[in-house]
């Protein structure tokens, strides 16, 4: 499986796909899109518990934005 998308990121980088890269626990919305939101009690609302699933641009346009689990109070 890893070599298959070994050869799948290669194919995108050629065409000048890349990752985002975000690092941070707040969500920026016009790179992200939350999915799911979990009670936690531990945390500011808002802030990022998990990356679900990587995002992709080509040069400033996003193609797939950074899916997330954001916190939120009850």
């Amino acid at each position: 499986m890893s070599s298959i998308q070994k050869k799948l990121l290669n194919v995108l980088h050629r065409r000048q796909v890349t990752p985002i890269e975000f690092e941070g626990t707040q969500p920026d919305f016009n790179i992200c899109k939350v999915v799911e939101r979990e009670i936690r009690t531990d945390l500011e609302p808002q802030t990022i518990t998990k990356v679900v699933r990587k995002g992709f641009q080509i040069d400033k346009k996003i193609l797939l934005p950074i899916q997330i689990i954001t916190s939120k109070l009850e």
